[in-house]
């Protein structure tokens, strides 16, 4: 139950840092949408899902919420359901541009037990983001994202990242 707290703050937090005056450039509001695909290491699975690009809170700083994911391998299904905020390098979408973040997810799932039960689980993890993304004409962006879990969270993804704007 604190974890969830703790998430809701975040979210909380993050919805109230959007600054009063920024309403062209920045402020909250469905920019794209996308799906994102790759692959995870511990657990080695398959991943797959979408996201919401909700835009610029703060100059240079995107948030996507939500971000779900789907992972299939390794005797386990994991999803999650998160929030990612990303700083990017440039301040326009030329060439590729470094971005870096966090993301705060909730995972769940079920593992396949040898005797042929489930275990069910579920819990709170922080990831480490970074990647590269590129405007692939229009307000369309592509990307690839490494995520490196810190907490409850698996150790490492490789995505690649599709954004299609408005």
């Amino acid at each position: 139950m604190r974890r969830l707290v703790v998430c809701l703050a975040f979210l909380v937090a993050v919805g109230g840092a959007v600054p009063a005056a920024a309403q062209d450039e920045t402020g909250l509001r469905i920019r794209g949408i996308g799906p994102r695909v790759g692959v995870s290491i511990s657990p080695h699975q398959f991943v797959f899902g979408g996201h919401l690009d909700l835009g610029d809170i703060l100059p240079f700083t995107t948030l996507r919420f939500p971000v779900l994911e789907m992972g299939l391998g390794d005797n386990l299904w994991m999803g999650s359901a998160a929030v990612d905020l990303y700083y990017r390098f440039q301040d326009r979408w030329v060439g590729w541009t470094p971005i870096a973040g966090g993301e705060v997810a909730y995972y769940f799932g079920s593992l396949d037990l040898p005797d042929g039960a489930n275990e069910n689980f579920s819990d709170l993890g922080l990831v480490g983001i970074l990647g590269l993304e590129r405007e692939v004409g229009g307000n369309n962006r592509f990307g690839v994202e490494l995520k490196l879990g810190f907490l409850d969270a698996p150790d490492f993804k490789f995505l690649a990242v599709w954004t299609f704007g408005d």
